[in-house]
């Protein structure tokens, strides 16, 4: 009774009705979005007419992975030295770090808008089953959208 949405959840009583059948199909679109992902992964890794090309992208991510993990090392060690919270101890060299640091997140961007939509497409297939929550709420189980906390 003291939810702030009690008056929302208290009209349309009859929507209540929708729970077997949207439990049950959920159920069965849910277990058929895992069935195909990991079908289509397992196929294109066996397949001898895809795997050179799953090696290509699978090279690719390695190699944007050492990216990030450079990156986080030198943003590490480059912003102890330069700052103090919000405080520049030493604003030139702050500033030229963060002048580099644009630079490569308007060319990263694009992947980190990439990575979203997949991650986003993987967790509406997860989630489409799941009557007791809108599908990207706060507090689910798989909280893979980090963007929003950095602003």
């Amino acid at each position: 009774l003291k939810d702030p949405s009690f008056l929302k959840y208290r009209q349309r009583l009859e929507n209540q009705t929708y729970m077997i059948g949207a439990m049950f199909w959920g159920l069965i679109v849910t277990t058929f979005m895992v069935v195909a992902l990991v079908t289509a992964v397992v196929f294109f890794l066996v397949y001898d007419g895809t795997r050179d090309i799953v090696v290509g992208i699978i090279t690719q991510v390695i190699g944007i992975a050492v990216t990030i993990i450079m990156r986080s090392l030198l943003c590490t060690f480059f912003l102890k030295t330069a700052y103090a919270g919000f405080y520049r101890k030493m604003p030139a060299f702050a500033n030229a770090f963060m002048f580099c640091m644009e630079c490569w997140n308007i060319a990263l961007t694009a992947a980190f808008v990439l990575s979203r939509v997949i991650k986003f497409m993987v967790a509406t297939g997860l989630y489409a089953g799941r009557i007791d929550r809108p599908v990207l709420a706060e507090g689910l189980a798989l909280d893979i959208d980090s963007l929003p906390r950095v602003f």
